[in-house]
């Protein structure tokens, strides 16, 4: 071969070895393979969906908040029907046989400290730490939990198959033939990996104030408004600090739910949330039975008007439910909207079962 020849092919080669590398670094993050797609998002954290008419949710969804994180640092292998991913903590082998997500055709094998723990569709889980509980009420003994994110088996999996989709500021049911949608979280025992992963993928959790880890007075009686300021007043004369205190679903008419005044009891609303801060406690709160956190009313809208509850209005906007779901994930209460004028907090307390005598005229519990 002539030195011009060997130089040509020299040169060639070269340029497929850069070519290939070029092909590489331009990983989307997405992967698919027949009706199946898989979008790695950390290194701990793989959408896995399977939609047999090939069409994918791509818009958010009450979970999966931020829809465009992408981890393109993973290693992807084809062979005929079998696709192969590493992002160097779960290795993740799928094979394309025609049927959904199944312990046969999708596995991952997740590195540990101490080597790998392995998962297949359809496995339980055998060490999961246990997720949050809705209330405490009436609870006297040891209650189970609903499963958590993180687990000793250094995975969990999230199905998002049924969650409702995002619509502009408001939410829309999922198509019936949307398909499977999970979450596979694989992090070993790295469980700050795990959290972030939740993160990334759900946004920010706002931390709670410090106040809120103070003391709180609550209790589910038919307090009236110089009942709640002798409460306070007493709490000050025994010198002992009061952070929050919480008005029960009795501040406003007969029933669980609603939103205005009960006059009887409180005619100076305003006037009364007023004090209470000139007092001390930076939030007076206030919940409605069983619309409480969960249902994320925004307090923005809760106080406008003349503080007797005409026209009062709740603003259920996605970024306000979706903090809320924030806050019942983990079991921490996340802080009020941004911008809220009293600075409020809607929370979902469980309370004891009240052992004082009743007050003369009036029953101890609200109905």
């Amino acid at each position: 071969m002539s030195p011009i020849r060997q130089l040509l092919t020299s040169a060639s080669l070269s340029m497929v070895v850069i070519l290939a590398s070029h092909l590489e670094a331009k990983k989307t993050g997405v992967e698919m393979l027949g009706s199946a797609r898989f979008t790695v998002i950390t290194p701990q954290l793989i959408r896995m969906e399977y939609a047999p008419d090939g069409r994918f949710i791509d818009v958010a969804s009450w979970f999966a908040r931020n829809r465009d994180v992408r981890d393109t640092d993973y290693q992807v292998q084809r062979s005929g029907q079998t696709l192969t991913l590493d992002t160097g903590t779960i290795h993740l082998v799928y094979t394309n046989d025609g049927q959904s997500f199944d312990g046969t055709n999708l596995y991952a094998e997740i590195k540990t400290a101490n080597g790998t723990s392995s998962w297949k569709a359809g496995m339980e889980q055998t060490g999961n730490l246990g997720g949050i509980i809705r209330g405490l009420d009436r609870k006297r003994a040891a209650v189970p939990l609903d499963p958590g994110l993180l687990s000793r088996d250094g995975w969990y999996l999230l199905d998002d198959s049924t969650s409702v989709l995002a619509s502009g500021d408001w939410f829309q049911e999922r198509p019936d033939s949307s398909g499977t949608d999970w979450y596979f979280f694989g992090y070993g025992l790295n469980y700050k990996a795990a959290l972030k992963s939740l993160m990334t993928i759900s946004g920010q959790i706002p931390l709670p104030r410090k106040n809120v880890m103070g003391a709180w007075y609550s209790r589910n009686f038919l307090y009236t408004e110089d009942e709640f300021k002798q409460i306070v007043g007493e709490y000050h004369e025994n010198d002992f600090p009061l952070d929050n205190i919480v008005m029960d679903y009795g501040w406003h008419i007969k029933g669980w739910t609603g939103y205005t005044w009960n006059s009887n009891l409180i005619p100076d609303p305003t006037g009364l949330l007023e004090w209470f801060h000139q007092q001390g406690p930076r939030h007076a709160q206030r919940s409605s039975g069983q619309q409480r956190a969960a249902d994320g009313i925004d307090v923005r809208r809760f106080h406008e008007g003349d503080g007797t509850g005409r026209g009062v209005q709740a603003d259920y906007s996605l970024r306000c439910r979706q903090q809320a779901f924030h806050g019942h994930l983990l079991a921490i209460h996340a802080r009020p909207p941004h911008g809220a004028g009293r600075r409020f907090l809607v929370a979902g307390l469980g309370h004891a079962e009240d052992t004082e005598p009743a007050v003369a005229g009036r029953p101890r519990h609200a109905e």
